[in-house]
């Protein structure tokens, strides 16, 4: 999708621009889900909200292959499918990311931390090409269908895995002053600032 996605706004709209808008519609979903998902995160049973993101993105991706095979759907269709797909996204990031303290001991929850961030740059590489030749080979909608149905793997993972409920606390706070607190902890630390502000720019390239 990360390919299909600007390669279909072009060939519908021969518009560089709309293509750079892309980036706009899927920026604002991954900054806000990313911030809000966090807090829920801390709320409720992980595994269905991995579930719930999984679903997210295979309903994005089914969206995108109807779409694909109707022939010419209209550019803000694919724009804004986009950015559902992207927020889905972002919510199955935040997620696992916090299911993986609950399923490693502490002597390995560094290497493990390491691996995901591992499989995740080395995806960010294979997925594009392995979309280009999709692309190429089958057409637009067996790839939005292939990226739909890769997901179907872990969905089964995350209803596969035991309950993920996060730790215990007497009483949370408001999910507006979490975010708040979260931020607040971001600045106050030169490394994850820096880590999240590449992230953002990576993201809406």
């Amino acid at each position: 999708a990360l390919v299909a996605l600007p390669f279909q706004i072009f060939v519908l709209s021969h518009s560089p621009a709309l293509v750079g808008l892309l980036g706009a519609f899927e920026l604002g979903p991954m900054i806000v889900v990313s911030l809000v998902g966090g807090a829920i995160a801390d709320r409720v049973d992980r595994r269905r909200l991995l579930a719930a993101a999984q679903l997210g993105v295979i309903a994005a991706g089914g969206a995108l292959a109807l779409a694909a095979a109707s022939g010419r759907p209209p550019v803000v269709l694919v724009l804004v499918l986009g950015g559902l797909l992207a927020g889905s996204a972002s919510l199955d990031g935040v997620t696992r990311s916090a299911i993986i303290p609950n399923v490693l001991s502490e002597q390995r929850l560094r290497t493990g931390l390491a691996l995901n961030y591992g499989i995740y740059q080395l995806t960010g590489i294979v997925g594009p090409a392995v979309g280009g030749v999709l692309i190429a080979g089958a057409g637009l909608t067996t790839t939005y269908v292939v990226d739909a149905a890769s997901c179907l793997a872990m969905l089964a993972a995350a209803l596969a895995i035991a309950p993920q409920h996060p730790v215990t606390v007497d009483e949370h706070p408001p999910v507006r002053r979490s975010i708040a607190e979260g931020l607040r902890f971001v600045r106050s630390n030169n490394a994850l600032a820096g880590s999240f502000a590449i992230e953002i720019g990576r993201a809406s390239c």
